[in-house]
């Protein structure tokens, strides 16, 4: 999870960014193959990560950037879940955003 060559705080960002798939695997996987295809889910799980930057920014220094072609997707759903922080409520309406942004 983390790299020697990079600095101990994006190392710790990296780490969350991991633990925070795992987690969001654990609990909502299933839940989310009723709904979006394998890449969508993917794709919604990384760019979820943006979670980091808003809630967890008292453990994380460096800013979790996610992955080239999910900024749309990112700032579509920031937007949702600086609205609704209800985790449950706010994953349906991630759902529907990542099924019209990403096509399959």
């Amino acid at each position: 999870m983390g790299s020697m060559w990079h600095p101990v705080p994006a190392g710790i960002t990296n780490i969350c960014h991991e633990i925070f798939h795992m987690q969001f695997l654990y609990y909502y996987e299933n839940y989310c193959r009723k709904f979006l295809s394998e890449q969508q889910k993917e794709n919604l799980k990384e760019a979820m990560t943006f979670i980091l930057n808003t809630d967890f920014n008292d453990l994380i220094v460096c800013y979790d950037t996610g992955f080239p072609g999910h900024e749309k997707l990112r700032a579509k759903l920031k937007e949702v879940w600086l609205k609704e922080k209800d985790f449950k409520k706010f994953l349906d309406k991630a759902i529907k955003i990542t099924k019209k942004l990403i096509k399959q």
